[in-house]
């Protein structure tokens, strides 16, 4: 009985360990013309290795950043919203958004930790 207690705890520990969201702050200041977004502070994270979201800090909105985040929320296996409401016009070319690069490279960037 105990033995089972106890593999039951460590499947709780492992499960809980690899459910992890790892996260780092960014804000426009530091990519001035580059920052890719239409909110000034935002906080980037990453979910499992594999989910890369991005969230308003002034309103706790979440944004998917990567294909697989997309396609969890599409599918409603996560919560989000659709980052081309908060994805920057590129204003030197019409139509075109601006790179989005600093902000999933700062999510792979957490993925890979």
């Amino acid at each position: 009985m105990k033995r089972l207690f106890l593999a039951i705890a460590c499947l709780i520990g492992a499960s809980a360990s690899y459910a992890a969201e790892k996260t780092v702050h960014l804000d426009s200041s530091k990519l001035g013309e580059d920052w890719p977004l239409t909110f000034k502070k935002a906080k980037v994270s990453c979910i499992n290795k594999r989910f890369i979201f991005v969230y308003n800090t002034d309103t706790d909105d979440r944004y998917p950043v990567n294909g697989n985040a997309k396609d969890a929320v599409k599918t409603g296996k996560m919560e989000g919203y659709d980052i081309d409401a908060v994805w920057a016009d590129d204003p030197n070319y019409k139509g075109v958004k601006k790179s989005i690069s600093p902000i999933l490279d700062a999510g792979n960037n957490l993925c890979e930790q």
